[in-house]
């Protein structure tokens, strides 16, 4: 089942919004992050494109929460 938006994990299909759910993670600024780190380097964009991308959205949420 694998392809860009499915994987499995020891046999059971997941995929990025499975696992953010799993994890009650329902921010957008690190739901993004997270999707960038799991795709990591598996689409059109290098690994450190996606690396620098997840990391741009973490600097963002931390922006956010400065600005509350």
């Amino acid at each position: 089942m694998s392809d860009i938006w499915h994987t499995e994990i020891n046999g059971a299909p997941a995929d990025f919004y499975a696992i953010a759910r799993a994890y009650d993670i329902t921010d957008p600024a690190i739901a993004h992050a997270l999707k960038k780190l799991l795709r990591c380097g598996r689409s059109h964009k290098s690994q450190g494109q996606d690396v620098l991308e997840a990391i741009a959205s973490l600097q963002r949420w931390v922006q956010m929460e400065d600005e509350r």
